[in-house]
């Protein structure tokens, strides 16, 4: 779910236990944003380039696609490192499917209530820096509020209320 401070808490994460985990950095098929790093945030692909990877799991959103490479996952385990995935609760679904990938722990993070008010609050205000516009911002609502059903239909236990970001880290 965007918005929810997955980025910032990922990043604590890394900074806390960078030797033990690798994050996992999702291939797309959008274009990058202002402020993003290519290989870092993203590895931006055509869709044709998509097409040819092989996933543990991908997610379409707004004709864009998103997914964890086979090949990035491996990368980590082989520098000795756990994988840190930062995917929503579809892909969630696909992953716990993977006989060759287990998840071992699986972590939902979400704004306080009212959940989807605080949602847009946040997207409006990092629309600022992405240039996101409103139309984007309703898909990103309308894919939340599917989202947070879905965590409830999965009874995810490990659930973070993002409230004030130094309490979550």
């Amino acid at each position: 779910m965007a918005g929810v401070g997955k980025t910032t808490l990922i990043n604590k994460l890394l900074e806390d236990f960078g030797e033990t985990l690798g994050f996992s950095v999702s291939y797309t098929t959008r274009e990058v944003r202002k402020g993003e790093r290519v290989g870092i945030d993203y590895r931006y692909v055509s869709k044709e380039e998509f097409a040819q990877k092989k996933f543990y799991e991908t997610c379409k959103f707004s004709e864009n696609y998103y997914g964890t490479s086979k090949e990035e996952i491996k990368r980590i385990k082989k520098e000795g490192k756990i994988p840190l995935l930062d995917v929503n609760v579809k892909s969630i679904k696909q992953l716990k499917q993977q006989q060759e990938l287990v998840c071992s722990l699986i972590i939902f993070i979400k704004p306080p209530n009212p959940v989807l008010k605080t949602l847009e609050e946040r997207l409006k205000k990092r629309s600022e820096i992405t240039g996101e516009n409103e139309d984007a911002i309703k898909k990103r609502l309308a894919s939340a509020q599917i989202e947070l059903e879905e965590c409830e239909n999965l009874k995810l236990k490990n659930i973070i209320i993002n409230d004030y970001i130094r309490q979550c880290l």
